[in-house]
Order: structure tokens, then sequence, then C-alpha cells
């Protein structure tokens, strides 16, 4: 955990903190995307991770591709912004607001960096496995191949999610 989140969690103790997030869809030439098994609990994610303070989320995703799988990647495009229901941990509970981008490789050699990843695997859109032990895909306003294709409510490379419920609804 970085230190930044320690001091966090050391002042908010269990309680809920909102964070900020990246997760990367790094593609091949023939489009599938890169997963990976995570060391911590054995299931498949996609490329993910925290903002650190003052980062911009797409520095960010450049930072976590590399030090997760040792590739250097161009974001090309926001494709959505998305939230999280609320996560235990054993030191509290966190919601994530992420923001999903889609990504080129552009050098580097795929390899585990870090510790965080024990595999990773190219696949196709359509083969992609239930990852975090929820799927991480639901968090996303539309689906993954929708995204990428720039179907997102006519506006290509940016989209978040709505619920018509909200109009109306007093804050």
């Amino acid at each position: 955990m970085p230190e930044f989140l320690t001091t966090i969690r050391e002042a908010a103790g269990g309680v809920m903190v909102l964070m900020p997030s990246i997760t990367a869809v790094v593609r091949d030439e023939d489009g599938r995307v890169l997963v990976m098994r995570r060391a911590d609990t054995g299931r498949w994610s996609l490329l993910s991770g925290i903002c650190e303070p003052g980062e911009p989320p797409a520095l960010t995703v450049v930072r976590e591709v590399r030090e997760e799988a040792g590739l250097t990647v161009e974001p090309t495009r926001l494709l959505c912004v998305f939230s999280t229901p609320p996560i235990e941990y054993p030191n509290g509970v966190a919601t994530y607001v992420g923001s999903l981008f889609d990504c080129r490789v552009v050098g580097g050699e795929l390899a585990a960096l870090d510790g965080e990843a024990l595999e990773f695997r190219w696949l196709p859109l359509d083969r992609l496995p239930e990852m975090h032990g929820m799927n991480i895909l639901d968090w996303f306003p539309a689906p993954l191949a929708h995204l990428l294709d720039g179907g997102n409510a006519g506006l290509p490379g940016l989209s978040f999610a709505w619920d018509p419920a909200w109009v109306g609804r007093n804050p």
C-alpha cells in the first residue's frame, strides 16, 4: 500500500474512502485485451491502480501498466468514467471513481515486474473472465466492446453511467 494511502487510513480509520483510480484496456494488434491473474486474490483483472496525489489519470495508466506488466502504453481514449460499489478490505471500506482508458502498446516487454501479477493472457473481448470475484465489466456504463467501438451516447471516446431516476432526486 502506498505511503499516502497508509496515512489516509490511519487518519480515517475504517470509514469509507473515495479513491480515484484507472483501468487500462491494453489491446494487441489483433484486438485482444491484456488481463492479469492477481497475486493477492488469484483472480483475473484488467490492469488498474490508484492515482497518486496530484497525478493525472492518464499518467497513472502509463505508470501502472509499466509497473505491473513491463509495457509502455499510450492512452489513446478515455472510454468512460465509472464508480464501484463500496468494497470492504481488512483495513476499511473504499469506493473507486475510475477512468477507463483504451491503450496501445508503444514499447517494453510483457513481464510481471512488481509482484502484483502471477500471469498474463491476451484474450478476445468476448472471452474475458469474471474479474475480482465480481464482474468489473458490470461497473462500466455500457459493454466494453460498445465503448471500444465509440458507440457511447454519440460521444466518441467518452461516456458515463446515467440513471434516469437521478432526475428530481433531492441531494
